[in-house]
């Protein structure tokens, strides 16, 4: 059976993972990918259901796919999360996949062409889903590693759990075998993902891996560059800080999703830290690895949260421990433990503190950036604005998508996927621009 399908990517680099998983088994079965609803014979939305803006975006995704009147498949955690109410509301969606289902995306396909609805929801994984031949939608020299799926963390605002069940690890085998088939493909940025890596083995192996699984990663030839996403500050060991602080190839990067430094706050969210243990941890990376970058992501306006302890929170991020920093305004999510807090905080009043934490962000985004002028890093070569005759690229400090861009000149060729020696001469509040030294 031939035919085409728009597939129509939504949500979180783990989502992505699943995405090409989809993508791939697909093409293998002989369907052509084409990149407009036009063009489409079936329209697969692969969405995301955390918050309300993600599943507003999905919601408007499925709309726009009736309008085109073409068979419509919805699979990712909307789907998961909505299962009943997707085929309620909208009649026209042909069929339904969970997201344990990825091997089932060309079984639904076909079905739906055949003019039948169809929906495949499993408790889990009947097999490992194919990562070793994935198809990448990023770009060549980087993608995501996925270490496991799922969460047992339990923190109160969050519907993980609910959607994605409890945290399961992969074999250090599998991932090894991905890391170095992704490597011969091109790809010499790996970036390792999970909802919480640092917690990667505990449930396969009865205790912690993240440590391990690094230095076998590291043996993996053609990868320059191991990057780390969703540490959990309660879990960052000191044997997994000794392997970074030792590896040429792990990044002093640490994306430590903090969410507030209020201790009461911290408690309501269940989270397993507070304030004094998150700035212990912060000076030991630090003294460690004294260029190590740090970047976090945080919640305004949780229930209850009083003013005070909003300006608790504001004058900790004044403290300049984070280079890179996320902060939105809390969502309820029905089915948490942090929906049935009260009294809510007024959306209007998230929102504002949301905004005077991001905007104080910027300014010691600024003078960080100011203090890295007349200095030189690698950095790994994205592309190039033909109309400046710019290039442009990422240090190690900057994870694709999220952080900043070094924008230079080189009068030397360059090419994309190259690492190239840059100084850095100037910059803005997020972005620094430089001139190409050599070749990395």
């Amino acid at each position: 059976m031939k035919a085409n399908i728009l597939f129509i990517q939504l949500g979180c680099s783990k989502n992505k993972v699943d995405g090409e998983i989809m993508i791939t088994n697909l093409v293998n079965a002989g369907f052509s990918m084409v990149d407009t609803e036009e063009k489409s014979d079936v329209i697969v939305i692969n969405t995301c259901g955390f918050i309300q803006d993600a599943k507003e975006e999905a919601i408007s995704e499925i709309l726009n796919a009736v309008s085109f009147g073409k068979k419509i498949v919805v699979t990712g955690c909307l789907s998961e999360r909505y299962k009943e109410e997707i085929f309620e509301n909208f009649p026209e969606v042909d069929g339904l996949l969970g997201i344990h289902d990825t091997d089932k995306i060309v079984s639904a396909v076909k079905a739906v062409l055949s003019g039948e609805k169809c929906a495949y929801f499993s408790k889990k994984e009947e097999t490992e889903p194919n990562y070793k031949d994935r198809i990448l939608t990023t770009p060549f020299y980087y993608t995501f590693l996925k270490i496991a799926d799922g969460c047992s963390n339990g923190c109160s605002y969050c519907a993980i759990p609910k959607i994605r069940g409890k945290y399961v690890s992969r074999p250090i085998e599998s991932v090894v075998a991905e890391a170095t088939s992704l490597a011969q493909q091109g790809v010499t940025e790996l970036i390792v993902i999970a909802q919480d890596t640092t917690r990667y083995g505990l449930d396969l192996y009865g205790e912690k891996k993240l440590d391990q699984l690094l230095l076998e990663l590291e043996k993996v030839d053609g990868i320059r560059w191991i990057r780390l996403h969703y540490l959990y500050p309660e879990a960052i060991t000191d044997e997994l800080l000794c392997v970074m602080a030792e590896s040429k190839k792990i990044l002093p990067y640490f994306d430590i999703p903090i969410q507030h430094a209020n201790d009461r706050i911290l408690a309501l969210m269940n989270r397993r830290t507070n304030q004094k243990e998150i700035v212990t941890l912060i000076e030991k990376i630090k003294q460690k690895m004294p260029h190590a970058t740090l970047r976090t992501s945080l919640i305004s306006g949780f229930p209850t949260e009083t003013e005070a302890e909003h300006k608790e929170l504001v004058s900790f991020v004044k403290k300049g421990y984070f280079d890179r920093l996320g902060v939105f305004p809390y969502s309820s999510e029905e089915g948490t433990k942090a929906a049935r807090i009260a009294p809510k905080v007024k959306k209007a009043i998230r929102i504002a503190r949301a905004e005077e934490i991001m905007a104080l962000s910027q300014e010691i985004s600024l003078k960080k950036n100011q203090d890295k002028i007349g200095k030189t890093y690698l950095v790994l070569v994205e592309g190039i604005d033909t109309v400046n005759n710019i290039y442009f690229g990422r240090t190690y400090m900057d994870s694709p998508e999220i952080d900043g861009t070094v924008y230079f000149e080189a009068d030397f060729p360059v090419d994309i996927g190259e690492y190239i020696m840059v100084e850095i001469t100037g910059c803005d509040h997020y972005d620094l621009t430089g001139t190409a030294i050599k070749k990395g």
